[in-house]
């Protein structure tokens, strides 16, 4: 649905979600808009609340289908009658009436999409059916709507990494013919690249009926409406990716040869990208260049050699997705004039709204030189197979199935000896919400037409709305990584690979060379995680494994810390367990008040002016329910005896005391253990909150062509559902100092000295900071005031506008952490943070727009009926954000 929007003045549609990662990947299909660039924005079915039970406040364009719509109406400023939320703007979505055809109407459409990528149609079937009767007890009719629509969709996207500053890049390290200068000084190259595609298969069922009455004098009129829409999406992603780390590039083990450089310079541009920073902040330093930039080069790493790999160690990960979501939304409109001067209406609704999503993930690594061409425009990739490239015997599982295969070490991407399932994540949410909301309003109209006041229009409204969502986060773990034994693909007892061909990417010219298959987990068990689960307990390869479907954790059934690890059961069913931490429910009440005067006069040279001036009251009531649990320590297991090897011959001796004192965080830290080990108990937060929103909007018509704008207005917009949630756990951020490691290449280390083995413990465990992470019930509305001016003019085929716009936004949500509290723990003061949704910010946004839109039919009159539409909008927006300290 989003798509048509692009037609109206300043309105964006958004294929991206916010935060994490999502945009990486895209969606095909627009899931929301954007005004003038900006977020905060209201969406609204029939003027009523509409959502998507996925803990947000907005629907989710996408889940509806256009063959509902009968007209849309956007509002860039507030007014009064108003219901409150959008700080950007209003949308609102009103489907079919049957009086918006004089007699009725017949409609039955077919169309069908073919989607070049995929090679695949994905037809559509819709239709619409309404009738309108007339006697003497005035005006009845009826309309219906069904739709039926699929979506084969695929996107390409290509991603550079960030630059690099680089000192250690030698002379030889140039392409021949390329000049360097002397010394080659600092260089910036580009340590990255990300190609991924996105396969979506959509579904989306829906059905419609209105039924509406008008009274024979006009004076009544009842409409009935009844939707229900149903999406089912199924998504398959593959990204292959790498990036140099913090660790990578500390280390200087990557290395660039037949390198081309532009010339570039900086003061200083980051060292790092910040992934595995230690200490944290080591990638902020800047380092100056003045050596050029990276253009093209060939890019390899003996980072893991002493795991017997060479080259980069590439991600081919795919993502399998699983999406649904169901809403249903039933309404009743009166409308009433009462007298000649007063009209009164009434409306009642209630939306049910469900939806869940699963996504799986599995990482196939592999080692690879890859030649590179960062450029944006025209980038350009090629794999290749260091020669030096063969598994150590020690970084190789021992191979315990039926199937037998010698390990031979791979010559190209494709071959599976050269790759191995790397990691696994998977997680899952679910959400289900429950609205009615009751409005009425009343306008009477004054009589003296000849006045400034024309009316004085007077509504409240109540609503509740019941919210659970239920999520089970990431599960990232180990299923044979590099540091416990891979197990080459080749040796696993069947075949779980599907040779992908990136030849064609972005219609060819990106992956080029002999080397453009790479290998990734076979798309069956992406879509079917259950497949996976099965094969993973299977495998006898996959023994060792730390990923776990069952789990976060491994399972002590004396360990309570473990409990809270649960993730489904073991059962044969897979069935998805939600722990409380992952669960919220949250009841809104909201009550509204308002009263609006119209106004309009016209003037003795032409012009005349109308608006509205008025305030509203809002007050929210909100109650929500939730756990406050307690991350325990692991268990001190009391070692009774250790073993090691020397020589091949395998000794046990005592587990030394001294060290069983003091190996583990809970020997140091008994008060913090204690506190942990607090009961969890039920969490219920109650908060009120009141607001008082004027408005003005005035339009000053300067002739029947052109006229001004101008609008003043304060809006709110409350924070997320799912960010209300009561639910909170309490851990400890704890730190130790170990022993430094024996060094084997030491002369002085002798492998045949049994204290070498001896355990040693830790030197010290710290407490740093007590954390609470989970939802924020105490979030207050985000607040702002804005100012609007426009000017425009409408001539006979189209329109040019000029606008500016000023929005002062207060009480931004994101997400930080916030000292709440202190505690002495273990001799130590230290802080209590909040880790998670807080009001941390504020910013200010001013901006101007320009459009022009045009129908160039007298230029084209040869051509039947055909006409050129041109629509631009330009937007300028500096922004000031500030982010409040604690």
């Amino acid at each position: 649905m989003p798509k048509p929007f692009r037609a109206y003045l300043g309105i964006t549609v958004s294929r991206f979600t916010a935060g994490g990662t999502a945009g990486d990947f895209p969606s095909p299909e627009g899931s929301g808009n954007l005004i003038r660039g900006l977020g905060f924005i209201r969406s609204e079915f029939n003027g009523r609340d509409a959502f998507s039970a996925n803990g947000g406040r907005a629907l989710d364009w996408s889940a509806v289908p256009p063959q509902l719509i009968g007209r849309v109406d956007v509002f860039k400023n507030q007014q009064a009658d108003l219901i409150e939320g959008g700080i950007g703007g209003t949308i609102n979505l009103q489907t079919l009436a049957p009086f918006d055809n004089e007699d009725g109407i017949a409609l039955v459409s077919v169309d069908t999409v073919y989607t070049d990528i995929r090679e695949e149609w994905s037809p559509t079937y819709s239709g619409v059916f309404g009738k309108n009767f007339t006697n003497d007890n005035g005006k009845f009719g009826f309309v219906g709507s069904f739709s039926s629509s699929e979506l084969q969709s695929d996107i390409n996207g290509y991603q550079a990494g960030m630059v690099v500053p680089r000192d250690n890049v030698s002379a030889d390290s140039f392409a021949a013919g390329q000049e360097v200068s002397d010394p080659v000084g600092t260089v910036a190259l580009t340590l990255g690249f990300n190609l991924r595609t996105n396969e979506v298969d959509r579904e989306r069922e829906s059905f419609y009926v209105a039924g509406q009455w008008r009274s024979a004098d006009d004076n009544l009129e009842v409409l009935v409406k009844y939707v229900t829409v149903e999406n089912e999406t199924n998504g398959l992603e593959r990204t292959s990716e790498w990036y140099a780390d913090a660790e990578t590039v500390r280390s200087g083990g990557v290395e660039v040869s037949d390198l081309v450089v532009s010339p570039f310079t900086s003061d200083g541009i980051p060292k790092c990208n910040g992934s595995n920073e230690t200490p944290v902040g080591e990638c902020d330093e800047l380092i100056p260049v003045s050596g050029g930039l990276m253009e093209e080069g060939l890019i390899t790493d003996d980072f893991r050699s002493w795991a017997g790999a060479y080259g980069l160690r590439v991600s081919n990960l795919g993502i399998g997705k699983q999406e649904y979501s169901k809403t249903d939304d039933v309404s009743v409109n009166l409308k009433w004039r009462a007298t000649d001067q007063l009209f009164v209406e009434f409306d009642a609704h209630r939306t049910t709204a469900e939806a869940s999503f699963e996504e799986q993930w599995i990482g196939v690594n592999t080692f690879l030189n890859v030649f590179s061409r960062p450029d944006l425009d025209n980038p350009y990739l090629e794999f290749s197979v260091d020669p030096r490239t063969s598994f150590a015997d020690g970084n190789r599982v021992a191979d315990e199935g039926t199937v037998q295969v010698p390990y031979v070490p791979a010559t190209t991407p494709a071959d599976p000896s050269g790759s191995y399932l790397g990691f696994a994540n998977d997680s899952f949410r679910e959400g289900e919400g429950d609205l009615h909301a009751f409005k009425l309003d009343a306008e009477y109209e004054f009589e003296d037409s000849d006045g400034w006041f024309q009316s004085v229009k007077m509504g409240a409204r109540y609503s509740e709305r019941e919210q659970i969502n239920k999520e089970a986060g990431g599960n990232w773990k180990g299923v044979t990584p590099l540091w416990n034994g891979v197990a080459p693909l080749n040796s696993l007892e069947k075949n779980i690979y599907d040779e992908v061909d990136f030849s064609d990417f972005f219609r060819g010219g990106v992956v080029g060379g002999e080397n453009a298959t790479l290998l990734y987990a076979s798309a069956d068990m992406l879509r079917n995680p259950e497949l996976f689960y099965d094969y993973l307990q299977a495998e006898p390869d996959f023994e060792h494994s730390e990923y776990s479907p069952f789990a976060t954790t491994v399972l002590n059934p004396d360990d309570p810390a473990t409990a809270d690890q649960l993730r489904r059961t073991n059962d044969g069913n897979y069935t998805k367990i939600y722990q409380p931490g992952g669960i919220s429910d949250v009841v809104e009440e909201t009550i509204n008040l308002y009263a609006m005067v119209k106004f309009a006069q016209e003037f003795d040279n032409g012009m005349w002016l109308e608006g509205n001036v008025g305030l509203r009251y809002v007050k929210n009531t909100l109650g929500s329910n939730g756990k406050l649990t307690y991350s325990e320590f692991g268990i001190d297991e009391q070692e009774v005896d250790y073993t090691f090897e020397i020589e091949g011959e395998e000794l046990t001796l005592p587990y030394p005391a001294s060290v069983e004192a003091m190996d583990t965080i809970n020997d140091f830290l008994p008060e913090t253990e204690a506190y942990l080990q607090t009961e969890d108990s039920v969490r219920r937060v109650d908060v009120e909150d009141e607001h008082w929103l004027p408005s003005l909007n005035v339009k000053l018509n300067l002739n029947d062509d052109m006229l001004i704008r101008f609008g003043a207005s304060k809006g709110v917009t409350r924070p997320n559902m799912s960010d209300l949630n009561a639910t909170q756990s309490i851990s400890a951020k704890t730190s130790v100092t170990r022993h430094d490691n024996l060094d084997p290449t030491d002369p002085d280390y002798d492998p045949t000295d049994p204290n070498n083995f001896t355990p040693r413990g830790l030197i010290d465990g710290n407490l740093a900071n007590i954390r609470i992470n989970g939802g924020n019930p105490d979030l207050v509305a985000t607040t702002a005031n804005s100012i609007d001016i426009s000017y425009e003019w409408y001539f006979e085929n189209g329109f040019v506008t000029f606008g500016v716009f000023n929005k002062k936004i207060d009480n931004i949500v994101q997400y930080g952490v916030k000292p709440v509290d202190t505690i002495t723990l273990d001799g130590t003061q230290v802080n209590v943070n909040f880790n998670g949704q807080l009001n941390l910010a504020e910013a200010e946004i001013s901006g101007f727009e320009i459009a022009y839109q045009d129908f160039f039919t007298e230029l084209l009159q040869a051509y039947g009926n055909i006409l050129v539409f041109k629509l631009t909008t330009l937007m300028w927006m500096p922004l000031r954000h500030h982010l409040h300290s604690f």
